[in-house]
């Protein structure tokens, strides 16, 4: 039997039509197979269909891919033996019980409805306390975190696959213009090295105890290097290489905000957030996330060609 026609039509019979029963998203290209998480890859089906798509999902793939396949389609079963009409009946005896039934609301405590709430630890005791509890407890002893228990790491494949997924993730403007507007109240402050991100009405009582705004010296991979710019382009370099570029004609800073040009405002709609580097062989380009599955299916890949041009910028003279 031909399974991977009977999905194909399937899905093909989803794609176009409008929906007014009880639904469920599905991936026609499963994430534990690879699949991404962007609309392009997602459909409304039935209940029943839902079902059906996973078990001809487990029939159609015979390699390695297979085990992650009957790992989800067994989250169907439930460990028992079930029908795609018995599936049906108990996903929606589920849904009216959710809506109607006040025993799954959970009690949350005061201090965990709160917004800002942070964790606290000591003695391996930990504990969850407001912003403004978090002072008092750090002088008697208490340490900001949570002590790790028993938490397995993350395999390299599953660190590959969260990066994967934050790159391609599709940020709206209406999101991005929320997140702006929250962090115009906060400022960052520092003291001996350290910085913190603090609500501006309490910045008097941080400088009271010797606080200075601005950010502390920045520690890690970009410790030793600094900004230099040129007719609008910009890069990063080592501190040890700075005399050099300066020669060039290069200056200190960031500079002015880069323009872009007509073409790429007409590639990725002139918003680099929801845009992202792909390469195949020795070309490169910046695409609209929209697009991305169309061109991982043609063999482009994630990520950037490397470059030997001045400070490792695409953008910077040879």
């Amino acid at each position: 039997m031909n399974y991977k026609k009977i999905y194909d039509s399937l899905i093909n019979r989803s794609l176009y039509r409008k929906i007014s029963v009880p639904y469920e998203n599905h991936h026609i290209r499963p994430k534990c197979i690879g699949g991404l998480d962007i609309d392009s890859n997602l459909t409304k089906l039935t209940l029943r269909e839902h079902y059906i798509a996973h078990l001809l999902l487990t029939k159609m793939y015979k390699s390695s891919n297979r085990k992650n396949l009957v790992f989800a389609f067994r989250c169907f079963c439930n460990h028992k033996k079930i029908n795609s009409r018995l599936y049906k009946l108990y996903r929606l005896e589920a849904n009216r019980i959710m809506k109607n039934g006040r025993l799954w609301k959970k009690k949350v405590s005061t201090t965990m409805k709160h917004k800002r709430a942070i964790w606290i630890t000591k003695n391996s005791i930990d504990k969850r306390v407001s912003v403004e509890e978090v002072d008092e407890y750090l002088l008697s002893g208490w340490k900001r975190g949570r002590t790790i228990k028993y938490r397995a790491k993350h395999s390299e494949l599953t660190k590959k696959r969260i990066k994967r997924s934050s790159k391609t993730k599709v940020v709206s403007k209406e999101t991005r213009l929320k997140t702006s507007e929250s962090m115009k109240n906060f400022v960052w402050i520092n003291k001996q090295n350290k910085s913190k991100f603090i609500d501006k009405n309490n910045i008097d009582n941080y400088v009271d105890k010797g606080w200075k705004r601005g950010r502390g010296k920045i520690k890690g991979k970009y410790k030793n290097f600094i900004w230099i710019n040129k007719e609008g382009r910009r890069t990063r370099i080592k501190k040890t290489s700075k005399d050099k570029y300066l020669e060039l004609g290069w200056s200190v800073g960031q500079g002015l905000k880069r323009t872009l040009s007509d073409h790429q405002i007409k590639s990725f709609g002139g918003s680099t957030r929801n845009s992202i580097w792909i390469k195949k062989l020795k070309k490169q380009k910046r695409i609209s996330k929209d697009y991305l599955d169309k061109y991982l299916i043609s063999g482009w890949k994630l990520g950037r060609v490397k470059t030997k041009r001045l400070g490792g910028n695409q953008y910077a003279k040879k």
